[in-house]
């Protein structure tokens, strides 16, 4: 998980929507010193993971934020599409969601979902 935002907050949410359990790694801006779409917080993620960039997808709602800042990393996005609308004139991700259960089938191609 990467997210943008003062440690403190997010870790609350984080721990009171019972996510923290679902990913091998939580990287909040403010602890890091990085925030999205840089993709420097994507590629700390990364090898934290242990992982290559292109073995890693991003899912997110933010197109800029999510999907433009993994791109430049060097992920694969995934955007999940009706939070935020895309933004004109930029090519939208090859692959959209329109529910987080819509990856279940994609899972057993890659080893890694940030």
């Amino acid at each position: 998980m990467v997210t943008n935002g003062h440690t403190g907050g997010q870790n609350r949410k984080i721990e009171r929507l019972g996510l923290r359990a679902f990913f091998s790694a939580v990287v909040i801006s403010e602890e890091v010193g990085m925030m999205k779409p840089d993709p420097a917080i994507f590629l700390h993620t990364v090898r934290r993971l242990g992982v290559q960039p292109s073995e890693a997808w991003f899912v997110g709602d933010n197109p800029i934020n999510d999907i433009l800042g993994a791109a430049g990393a060097g992920l694969k996005p995934i955007w999940l599409r009706g939070i935020h609308p895309w933004p004109d004139g930029i090519p939208e991700p090859e692959v959209k969601i329109d529910s987080l259960d819509q990856l279940l089938p994609m899972l057993s191609l890659t080893r890694h979902v940030l």
